[in-house]
């Protein structure tokens, strides 16, 4: 605990006023000096770095974020430098409440996917007076997740072929 406090005080003594003041305007900033909660602290500094504004209102903070991942063009960049690009702003996106390009039809695929998960068990895992076995419900969730997973990543890989460099990549 004393390495994260120390940590705290060192990143704290190294941003410049501007930074200091704009730490000292999030939500959050009381506790986290008070704890020195050098978690706070790096999340607000990846917040500030990449312009994610809490001084808007929460919605439209999220929607900014959104209209950024949307512009989103590959140009020159190499495919790595993208791909991190894009990333990292969908993981602020999904940091501060968005869940990118998430709807009722993702939604009924992961509840497939699910259903299809229990059928399987209780046909493999019949109890022995014959009836179905019923998944544990720890099943269940690792296997929403294994689910929600796959189709986000399905998800970001739409979103990148289609913002990836047309000449080289638009017969993809």
């Amino acid at each position: 605990m004393e390495n994260k406090g120390a940590l705290y005080t060192v990143v704290m003594d190294s941003v410049s006023k501007i930074i200091k003041s704009k730490l000292k305007s999030k939500t959050g900033y009381s506790a986290a000096d008070e704890e020195g909660d050098s978690l706070w602290l790096l999340g607000s500094l990846e917040d500030i770095m990449i312009n994610f504004e809490e001084v808007k209102p929460k919605i439209l903070a999220i929607d900014d974020q959104m209209e950024r991942i949307m512009r989103l063009k590959q140009g020159e960049s190499t495919n790595e430098d993208f791909l991190k690009q894009v990333v990292k702003e969908l993981k602020m996106y999904e940091k501060h409440g968005g869940d990118f390009l998430w709807g009722n039809t993702q939604d009924t695929e992961v509840d497939k996917c699910v259903t299809n998960a229990k059928i399987r068990y209780s046909v493999v895992n019949d109890n022995a007076d014959g009836t179905p076995g019923v998944i544990p419900a720890d099943q269940v969730k690792e296997q929403t997740a294994i689910a929600k997973k796959a189709l986000k990543e399905e998800i970001v890989a739409m979103a990148l072929l289609k913002r990836a460099d047309r000449k080289r990549y638009g017969n993809l």
